[in-house]
C-alpha cells in the first residue's frame, strides 16, 4: 500500500513506497534493541537530552529508529530523496513533538533524546496513554503491529546528485538523488506506513 501525502507547513511529509517482510521487520527490531542495549543508544557529541523530570503514570516511554539514512521516495519529488543524518538540526528546543501521521492537531507525545551513530538517527521519549491515540498505538504495538517514524524536517540545503553511486551515512547509495544538508527537525511522527523502510518505534 502507497500512503498518500500533502506538504506541511512546518515539516515534510513522507509516502510509503517499500513492501516489509517478517524477516526485515525482524532484522529492523534487532538493530533497534541493539542500539537500545543496557539502556542507552550509543553516546555520541551529537546527542541533545531535555532535562529528566518525573513523569506521570500514563506516559509511556518509546525509542525508535527516526531515519536510517537510505534513499526515500517523496510525494510530488522528481527523485529519491536522502537526508544527510551528521548534518541533521534541531530547528527547536527539547523536548520535540511526537504526531499521529503529521498532522499538527495530534501531538501524542514528546521526544527527550535525539541522538545519531553515523548512519541512523535515533529517538527516545514519551507518549501520552491519556490521549486515545497514543493508547491505541502503545496497544496495537504490543499485540504485534509495525509503527513506522517519519521525520518532519525543512530542507535546509538540497543538492542533486548525477546517475553514480555516492556515499553518504555510512553507506552506498544510487544516484541520482537529492541530498538534503543541515535538514532542519521539527517533529517525529508515528505512522502506519513510512518511507524508510528500517524505520521502526518500540515501546516500554
Amino acid at each position: 500500500m502507497i500512503a498518500s501525502s500533502t506538504q506541511q507547513s512546518r515539516g515534510v511529509r513522507f509516502i510509503d513506497c517499500t513492501p516489509r517482510t517478517p524477516a526485515e521487520v525482524a532484522r529492523y527490531r534487532e538493530k533497534l534493541a541493539r542500539l537500545t542495549r543496557d539502556g542507552e543508544p550509543p553516546a555520541q557529541p551529537a546527542a541533545r537530552q531535555a532535562t529528566p523530570s518525573t513523569l506521570p503514570a500514563d506516559f509511556v516511554a518509546f525509542s525508535c529508529i527516526a531515519a536510517s539514512g537510505n534513499a526515500f521516495r517523496q510525494e510530488n519529488a522528481s527523485l529519491p530523496i536522502v537526508v544527510d543524518i551528521a548534518s541533521v538540526l534541531l530547528a527547536e528546543s527539547l523536548p520535540l513533538p511526537i504526531r499521529f501521521n503529521h498532522d499538527p492537531q495530534t501531538q501524542i507525545g514528546t521526544a527527550s533524546q535525539v541522538t545519531r551513530d553515523g548512519s541512523t538517527l535515533f529517538i527516545r521519549g514519551h507518549v501520552f496513554t491519556r490521549l486515545a491515540k497514543a493508547a491505541e498505538i502503545v496497544t496495537t504495538a504490543r499485540t504485534g503491529k509495525v509503527w513506522r517514524a517519519s521525520i518532519g524536517a525543512n530542507p535546509g540545503k538540497v543538492f542533486r546528485t548525477d546517475g553514480r553511486p555516492f556515499q553518504l551515512n555510512g553507506k552506498t547509495i544510487q544516484g541520482p538523488c537529492l541530498v538534503y544538508v543541515a535538514a532542519k527537525l521539527t517533529e517525529v511522527s508515528f505512522v502506519e506506513h513510512g518511507a524508510d523502510p528500517e524505520t521502526i518505534v518500540s515501546f516500554k
